[in-house]
């Protein structure tokens, strides 16, 4: 799968927002009919090097009521095409140096940087969530805002959501940041896409040589350094999601994710790195499933569904452990409703901190009388999870490896402990990664299975 990419890099004027709207308006009159998507430097509404408090308070937008974004939207959606803008963005009475991801659909993401540079901290408040990942035309995009290029972790962070691209919104100075960056691109083997501006706001001086980076670290396309243009470069999926390096390496499963921690145990902060990581992938997956419909996300679950239908363990089991999901889990019910009719179809039951297992015969035979809402059968009978064939079990996030997140209560691991049963994840595609961070007691699946 291929996208093409437009950077326009422009010099936007500090403070004057209405010559920015219509600067970044005469730039995409230019923008060709095949482009996908296309990305603005950091700010691009407002400018950066705000002088005091004043000007950036007159500087900073309500999205709701932004003349440039609701344009934006319109553009989107007259070109079938996404777009990415570095916002200064007023919310809640605080200011934000925000990247906006705007569809036909209107502003479908906000991130809110989280790392701010320098003077920007006089003037906006730091975001509290990670960079967030986006899907668009079937490929997937990271966003991350300028000095967030200096922390691994953020790198390391989208590898791990399996982006195709990180799109790198900026207002760079540091001359060496073009070059640094293709590092990241080499060794997490993704595209990198960095939108940067130039001129000359006061003392800074921005470094243009905005640019396209492939996995392999070669520059696709590149901008002057000090012209404001437009560049243009294609990315091809297959070759971003191809990690196979040679017959023997492969980028992701060669991560070696349980050493780390270990690594740092001498400073006591291996549990709390795992626990921070497992805390911020739960908060990426609750925000990718917003950003769906309830009709696409039940087109979705019936494809995994199907898959697992006519998965070999689940053809052969007689006995199986299903979940009658809740909003943020493949939906469920009428699966279990079906396959009762020609197998022994169970669902769990809370008791303590325990699952038990009981069998479904009908919804009539369902209350939702615990601690968590969840309905479940009503009988009293109970089986012993050794007994069971197949367990298909729910999950926040999962990888190819067998790897598992889950709410962190631990219920699912308890029962899988004491079950020699084949066990099957299920879950909708973008709940895997290539790796989920997981402790001694996690247990791992047979299978996992997505749409």
């Amino acid at each position: 799968m291929k996208l093409n990419i437009a950077l326009i890099q422009f010099q936007p004027i500090l403070g004057d927002l209405e010559t920015n709207r219509k600067k970044i308006s005469a730039w995409l009159t230019q923008i060709p009919n095949h482009v996908d998507v296309i990305l603005l430097p950091e700010l691009a509404n407002s400018g950066y090097h705000f002088i005091h408090d004043k000007q950036a308070e007159a500087s900073c937008e309500v999205i709701q009521t932004s003349i440039l974004v609701e344009e934006l939207k319109t553009y989107a959606t007259h070109n079938d095409v996404a777009i990415a803008i570095g916002f200064a963005e007023k919310a809640d009475g605080k200011r934000y140096n925000s990247a906006l991801w705007i569809t036909s659909k209107g502003v479908e993401t906000v991130y809110r940087k989280a790392h701010l540079f320098a003077r920007e901290q006089l003037f906006f408040s730091a975001g509290d969530d990670v960079s967030p990942v986006v899907t668009w035309k079937g490929v997937k995009l990271g966003l991350m805002i300028c000095y967030d290029w200096t922390f691994p972790e953020v790198w390391q962070w989208m590898a791990r959501c399996q982006v195709d691209i990180v799109c790198h919104l900026s207002n760079l100075v540091m001359p060496h940041a073009q070059q640094m960056v293709k590092t990241y691109a080499f060794s997490n083997h993704y595209y990198i896409a960095q939108s940067n501006r130039v001129g000359t706001e006061r003392d800074l001086t921005f470094t243009g040589a905005s640019s396209i980076i492939a996995p392999n670290a070669e520059v696709i396309v590149q901008a002057s350094l000090k012209s404001e243009e437009i560049i243009i470069g294609t990315i091809d999926t297959n070759y971003a999601r191809d990690k196979q390096l040679n017959p023997y390496n492969h980028k992701s499963r060669d991560t070696r994710t349980d050493l780390y921690p270990k690594a740092l145990d001498h400073r006591n902060h291996g549990q709390n790195i795992l626990k921070q990581e497992k805390k911020q992938i739960r908060r990426y997956i609750k925000q990718y499933w917003g950003t769906y419909t309830p009709k696409e996300l039940h087109e979705k679950s019936a494809i995994a569904l199907q898959k697992l239908a006519y998965a070999t363990a689940f053809k052969k089991a007689q006995k199986i452990l299903l979940f009658w999901s809740l909003e943020d889990e493949v939906y469920t019910h009428d699966f279990v409703r079906e396959f009762a009719k020609t197998k022994k179809i169970y669902l769990p039951i809370m008791q303590g901190s325990e699952l038990v297992i009981s069998r479904y015969t009908s919804d009539e035979n369902m209350n939702a009388n615990n601690a968590f809402g969840v309905f479940e059968p009503s009988s009293k009978s109970t089986l012993h999870p050794e007994d069971l064939d197949l367990i298909v079990v729910p999950g926040v996030a999962f990888d190819r490896q067998g790897g598992r997140l889950g709410r962190g209560k631990g219920f699912y691991d308890r029962l899988l402990e004491n079950s020699n049963a084949h066990t099957i994840g299920l879950g909708i595609d973008f709940q895997l990664m290539w790796s989920v961070p997981t402790e001694p007691h996690d247990q791992s699946l047979d299978e996992v299975i997505v749409s």
